[in-house]
């Protein structure tokens, strides 16, 4: 009895407050925000360094020294992908939308959309690459060493495009690397 009348007294505001709150969760969800649609790759890294540390063994075996110091860079998928030249890159690329039409450049959906632009290009194009550094997300797993590619936008089509676009962007980084 010592729970039930207290509660029987505020039943009112037991049910109204939660009853007011789900309403504009749902008005909200309904009517302001837009949806957001990821699209999700994986892929594995090739690393030479298995064959040479196999070849640094043989040629031990076969009493020759060879330099354990590793000349070879670390590479950093994360840093490559997210960086400013490969979102420049990504950029450039055309893409059909249901909002904004067919062939719009990445800096026009992400941006100023169907409006007439206020400003220059390059201002355009700076804030262009802000927002697509923060739709990319990447993670590697250190089990596997997969990552796991992440691109979020405004409709599932553009986000799969954008996630080919990146994957031959990076074959293209890799292929001028090696």
């Amino acid at each position: 009895m010592d729970i039930i009348l207290p509660l029987t007294r505020h039943l009112k505001t037991i049910i109204i407050t939660p009853t007011i709150l789900c309403i504009v969760t749902i008005i909200y969800v309904l009517f302001i925000t837009e949806p957001m649609y990821v699209s999700t790759a994986k892929f594995m890294s090739y690393n030479t360094g298995n064959d040479k540390f196999k070849m640094m063994g043989l040629a031990s075996q076969l009493g020759l020294a060879m330099p354990t110091s590793d000349s070879s860079p670390n590479w950093s998928y994360e840093e490559v992908i997210k960086g400013r030249s490969m979102a420049h890159n990504i950029l450039k690329h055309r893409f059909d939308t249901k909002k904004y039409g067919q062939q719009k450049k990445l800096v026009q959906i992400l941006t100023y959309g169907n409006r007439p632009p206020k400003f220059k290009h390059n201002i355009y194009e700076s804030q262009a690459v802000e927002i697509i550094q923060n739709l990319i997300k990447i993670n590697k797993s250190t089990k596997t060493g997969v990552y796991k590619l992440e691109v979020s936008s405004i409709e599932p089509k553009l986000s799969s495009e954008i996630v080919s676009i990146i994957l031959e962007e990076m074959e293209q980084v890799l292929r001028e690397y090696n």
